[in-house]
């Protein structure tokens, strides 16, 4: 019954996806199949599905509720648009695999589940507001943790059955699917930009199961239900991994653009800690502007979906909780009457305190200490460690060496790194936080794919 059900939902949220490609192409004459980074379109069909009824209700929150019908009904619309182009079903070892047994397998994550704690600390509630209400001004002012609403919340908020929260899993187990797929296509085609880094990845995800205390380095992990922490991370590593690879291959074009601007302002939807990959995205701005790129309407043409979106996001944290971003006191417009003053401060100050943030008054190594006693953190970091250099020496003894990468942004990739690894233990240093660079750390040890020739 699990099985089928989340077939259901799957599908259901592929060909929401689908649906607006075969809208965007009733203006055109031919339906043609389009490569984003040299992956076929459908393979992003999913992401499209959530980013959309995500930022719709977002969007038609500021008006209504959203169990409004009007959502339901643009979602219909979207499932029958689809019968507009009917495509024969081919079938491959690939399509197989991807499409029937990987879900297949996901779908049995669903026996034992249960609702993350944060789920019934804020999340269920503020769900329900969304559901009940339209956008409620100075809402943090109830619960400080309502500021952290994500885009999650806002899907979330329409698939509760009756008090069964069972299409929350299956919107999380969604994206491990797009997660799988991706390593899946990178490695049936040892000519894919992405072949080492997904790779290096598989192994890493190998290597979870052995190590101190039983294993965890690290790598991705159910979390219990309604819990965002993996999904961002699989979104933060994607989009990641496109933007450094294809900026290292100098595959520049405004397609990539435009699909990397959508998974960039997916993930910050997602946590505010998806801000730092407007780096690697305004660099391939940069470099498009320099190739391609010819008139001034053309940047604007390319920008304003993100810009769009961004602005829209930021109206509702600070109606919501008076912050451009919340809890970054700085940001915060205290002539805003709904705003209480360090609201945003002191809920920064709790986070920090619970998950035991690194500050520069103290040493690194002290605060590794004290953080390590925490959980199961010393295990996962010295796990993760060895992960590491087990995977950089398969690199150096399988993979020859040719030619290195003399580019600025080349060695500005450690710089990269260290940043997101600052910003992690400065503000919540918890391993189901951190997911997302751990995961790009071990990816960019395959980055530079053509400068490595296998020895075998």
């Amino acid at each position: 019954m699990v099985l089928i059900q989340f077939f259901g939902f799957f599908y259901l949220t592929y060909f929401i996806g689908r649906g607006l490609k075969v809208l965007t192409c009733i203006n055109h004459k031919n339906y043609v199949d389009k490569y984003f980074f040299g992956i076929k379109e459908n393979f992003f069909y999913p992401i499209y599905s959530l980013f959309f009824v995500g930022n719709l209700i977002v969007i038609s929150n500021f008006f209504v509720k959203s169990s409004n019908i009007f959502i339901k009904i643009i979602i219909l619309l979207l499932l029958l648009i689809n019968f507009m182009k009917i495509e024969k079903i081919k079938f491959s070892i690939y399509g197989i695999i991807a499409y029937i047994l990987t879900p297949a397998i996901l779908s049995i994550s669903t026996i034992g589940s249960g609702l993350h704690k944060d789920m019934l600390l804020y999340h269920l509630n503020y769900q329900n507001w969304i559901n009940s209400e339209k956008i409620v001004i100075g809402l943090t002012n109830i619960n400080g943790r309502y500021g952290f609403s994500s885009l999650h919340d806002y899907i979330s908020s329409i698939l509760w059955l009756k008090g069964d929260f069972i299409l929350l899993h299956y919107m999380s187990i969604t994206f491990y699917f797009v997660f799988f797929n991706f390593l899946l296509i990178s490695l049936l085609s040892k000519r894919n930009d992405f072949y080492l880094s997904s790779l290096f990845i598989l192994i890493f995800g190998i290597l979870d199961n052995f190590g101190v205390e039983g294993g965890r380095n690290g790598f991705l992990y159910l979390e219990g239900v309604g819990k965002q922490d993996s999904a961002f991370s699989i979104l933060f590593y994607i989009s990641n991994i496109l933007l450094f690879t294809s900026i290292f291959n100098k595959n520049i074009n405004k397609n990539d653009f435009l699909m990397g601007s959508l998974l960039v302002a997916f993930s910050i939807q997602l946590r505010i800690t998806g801000l730092i990959t407007l780096i690697p995205l305004i660099y391939y701005f940069y470099l498009l502007n320099k190739k391609e790129i010819k008139s001034t309407i053309e940047k604007i043409k390319l920008i304003t979906p993100i810009t769009l979106i961004g602005v829209m996001w930021t109206i509702k944290n600070i109606l919501i909780s008076g912050c451009i971003i919340y809890p970054v006191e700085v940001t915060c417009l205290t002539n805003l009457n709904w705003y209480i003053p360090e609201t945003a401060l002191n809920e920064a100050g709790h986070i920090g305190k619970f998950y035991n943030t690194f500050s520069f008054n103290e040493s690194l190594f002290d605060w590794y200490k004290e953080w390590s006693q925490f959980s199961s953190n010393y295990s996962i970091s010295l796990n993760f460690i060895a992960s590491l250099v087990l995977i950089y020496l398969f690199k150096v003894l399988v993979y020859k060496k040719e030619k290195t990468s003399t580019s600025v942004f080349r060695r500005f990739l450690p710089i990269y790194i260290l940043i997101n690894f600052t910003l992690w233990i400065m503000n919540a240093p918890a391993i189901r936080l951190g997911m997302g660079f751990i995961l790009l750390t071990i990816g960019i040890l395959g980055i530079d794919k053509h400068s490595y020739r296998s020895n075998f």
